[in-house]
């Protein structure tokens, strides 16, 4: 199964030094910092907003990768013409509404992030309880058995994090910071995501158009309405929903 992920946070490289206006900022040493400070909100709206109430830094100045824009809106193009499997989602981990029930996924996932131990949400273990959301999502495919093989296509290798990622992996895996057109892939699924907390407020609109662009594409209307799913939370709380013989029970009198 060869399926094309793209995370529009990949036209925003979050590097220190990117927006020209480092130097205004007392309080940080750079914007990773203040993103990273942010962490802790987790409203998107009021995490960008804040960005502008703690430091020199306004997010309305936070400007887009204008080669990256233009890579993604090729690939997600040239996709579209043999692919009407689409989805798409606020956060990453949501391809896994989908991708839980896959195998032998071929991989091509266009993001800032490596998005195998960018996680808030601890370790991953195996199934059926683990951590999952949208920083480790790879790494529940990977230890799942579902990926055949990853090839990441990045704005910035990070090779001090590599081995490690490699280490989570047991699949083909390869990075990269070039911009490969693939224009032989027919792929079988696309995913794209808006990534709210790494994409900045004024350019979220962008999602939409993109949503838009397979509407008219296809001749489809896009159920908006599952967008509002989050893979992370559903996943953390099914298995309540199923008997739990593995855990010892208590008989409390009720009626």
């Amino acid at each position: 199964m060869k399926v094309l992920s793209i995370d529009l946070d990949y036209i925003f490289p979050m590097q220190p030094n990117n927006f020209g206006f480092a130097d205004k900022c007392d309080e940080y040493e750079n914007v990773l910092d203040i993103l990273e400070d942010t962490d802790v909100i987790k409203h998107p709206l009021e995490r960008w907003k804040h960005i502008n109430r703690v430091s020199n830094y306004r997010y309305q100045d936070f400007s887009y990768d204008i080669g990256n824009l233009k890579y993604i809106k090729y690939l997600y193009l040239t996709a579209l013409q043999k692919c009407d499997d689409v989805e798409f989602g606020y956060e990453h981990d949501n391809i896994l509404y989908k991708l839980r029930d896959c195998c032998d996924i071929e991989l091509i996932n266009v993001d800032t992030h490596d998005d195998v131990i960018n996680t808030d949400g601890g370790p991953v273990r195996e199934e059926p309880i683990g951590s999952c959301d949208h920083g480790n999502w790879i790494a529940w495919l990977s230890c799942n058995n579902k990926l055949k093989s990853l090839y990441q296509i990045t704005g910035k290798i990070h090779e001090g994090k590599q081995p490690f990622i490699k280490s989570m992996l047991n699949c083909d895996y390869e990075i990269t910071e070039k911009k490969p057109l693939f224009k032989d892939v027919v792929f079988d699924y696309i995913f794209v995501c808006l990534s709210p907390f790494n994409t900045p407020l004024q350019y979220w609109n962008l999602f939409e158009k993109i949503i838009h662009t397979y509407e008219q594409f296809h001749s489809k209307v896009y159920d908006r309405s599952a967008l509002s799913r989050k893979f992370e939370i559903d996943y953390r709380y099914e298995f309540l929903h199923q008997c739990p013989n593995d855990r010892e029970q208590v008989s409390v009198p009720w009626l």
